[in-house]
């Protein structure tokens, strides 16, 4: 059976603000993340994976890489490793399973 790997990094999307300039969050976590978990089998098997979840190609395997970490994240504390993607929008909010 192969080892899961677990990657997390930077976010995608572009921040939404309200008249006031305070950051509007996207509750689906799909628009925009600050952070993103994965978990997958491979580099570009966590690509997939992202890419699929955002529903456009924001992520390459060279971009994994060189700027994600290959861990779990103290963000995820607490949340058992299984393929899939989770967003963070705000350091303090808890992790969305988006995939």
């Amino acid at each position: 059976m192969k080892k899961l790997k677990l990657y997390n990094g930077r976010g995608w999307g572009n921040r939404i603000y309200d008249e006031n300039r305070n950051f509007v969050p996207d509750p689906t976590g799909i628009k925009f993340c600050d952070h993103t978990c994965v978990c997958a089998f491979s580099r570009s098997h966590a690509v997939r994976l992202i890419n699929q979840a955002v529903g456009y190609n924001v992520s390459s395997s060279s971009e994994l890489k060189n700027y994600w970490s290959e861990c779990w994240g103290d963000q995820m504390k607490g949340i058992e490793p299984e393929i899939g993607v989770w967003t963070v929008q705000g350091y303090n909010d808890k992790p969305k399973r988006i995939l």
